[in-house]
């Protein structure tokens, strides 16, 4: 605080010369912007001393430093002071505006404080300011935090209700992974179905590759929790018998097989013995007139039938791969194939997509119609 005030009253002068509190908060952002953001707070002391009259922005960028100094009660006590000053000086220009209370639900999703997260909420929808999208996934961001899966999906109901009539509401794709995320941590596969089918039509902005991955993954995840597949279970009770995924020859060329690859994403490769030589993933096929076997990307990465679910899926996250080789025994190292070893199966992540689209699985017009219905079915007071 010393060197705060050390600032201060070394541009005083230029401050004061300036006769506008434009000046100061720009200082005070400053503060924020530095490793001392309570800083801001001699500012403010500052701009009352020098008779200037603080305003929105001043109390906007004070609050804002002290919910990154999680000093939360200090940042709802400036909200007070700001309601009194605006009511006390007939100044509606100094009310609280959707920037003070996105900034305020940040800081108090960030304590889990979910009864002042629900009170701001209340009183941003009675007070006279405009809730934009950014306010709204604020409000969504904030309830997820404190672990209110049904507040967040309320108002997200909200926000697709009135995205109807409202193109600028239409929420960015963060918003769906948000919910997504605290859907597939409680392994509500169904739910996290729907928001992903739901995600691309009704999201705006462009959908990155890393947030395509994420919604994957959450997918993933969602079905793992719901048990569908158990983490400790060996792999050999997932497994599909190595012969029913149709394996090609090495030496073929692509030409000759390349519909299979529009078809499956990932195909093994055998010799002539009948062993599996490689692992062809539908990315690598870039040389119509090539062997397969040039395409694949080495010996194919293999696991013993006592390996478990867990360890086979960190195994092929880590390696970037799309499937591994079960074999009985043999000598191998992890991630190695062992001639010796016959194949007996593949695991891929294909299987753990199984259990999250099945043949019945919903498409996209129900599943927007049952996401309205969960929506409404939630506690929405």
């Amino acid at each position: 605080m010393r060197r705060a005030n050390a600032l201060v009253a070394r541009f005083r002068q230029v401050l004061y010369e300036g006769h506008s509190v434009l000046l100061y908060n720009l200082l005070m952002k400053g503060y924020i912007k530095s490793n001392f953001p309570l800083g801001a707070l001699t500012v403010k002391d500052e701009i009352l001393r020098q008779g200037l009259k603080p305003d929105r922005l001043t109390y906007n960028t004070i609050i804002s430093a002290c919910v990154k100094s999680a000093e939360i009660d200090m940042a709802i006590r400036f909200l007070e002071d700001m309601k009194e000053e605006a009511k006390r000086d007939n100044n509606p220009e100094l009310l609280p505006d959707a920037v003070t209370y996105t900034t305020l639900l940040k800081g108090l999703g960030n304590s889990q404080d979910l009864y002042s997260v629900l009170k701001i909420v209340v009183e941003m929808k009675s007070a006279p300011i405009s809730i934009d999208r950014t306010a709204y996934t604020a409000m969504v961001d904030a309830l997820l935090a404190c672990g209110s899966i049904n507040g967040a999906l309320c108002i997200f109901g909200e926000i697709i209700k009135q995205a109807g009539n409202n193109k600028d509401l239409r929420p960015k794709p963060h918003l769906y992974l948000s919910i997504m995320r605290a859907f597939a941590t409680i392994g509500d596969l169904d739910m996290v179905k729907r928001l992903n089918k739901r995600m691309w039509p009704d999201s705006v902005g462009s959908i990155s590759r890393s947030a395509k991955e994420e919604a994957d993954e959450l997918l993933m995840e969602a079905a793992l929790n719901n048990n569908q597949i158990v983490l400790n279970d060996p792999v050999e009770k997932y497994m599909i018998p190595f012969q029913e995924t149709q394996p090609l020859h090495a030496d073929l060329i692509l030409e000759e097989v390349v519909m299979r690859f529009f078809k499956d994403p990932v195909v093994p490769i055998v010799d002539d013995w009948g062993s599996c030589v490689g692992i062809v993933h539908r990315q690598d096929c870039t040389k119509i007139d090539a062997p397969l076997l040039s395409m694949s990307r080495g010996p194919p990465l293999c696991v013993p039938t006592s390996t478990s679910v867990e360890h086979v899926i960190d195994l092929l996250l880590r390696e970037k791969s799309e499937m591994v080789v079960v074999v009985k025994r043999g000598n191998m190292y992890e991630g190695s194939y062992a001639s010796s070893s016959r194949p007996l199966g593949v695991f891929s992540l294909a299987i753990l997509w199984k259990f999250t689209a099945d043949a019945t699985d919903i498409d996209g017009m129900d599943a927007a119609h049952q996401l309205q219905q969960d929506v409404e079915a939630s506690n929405c007071g």
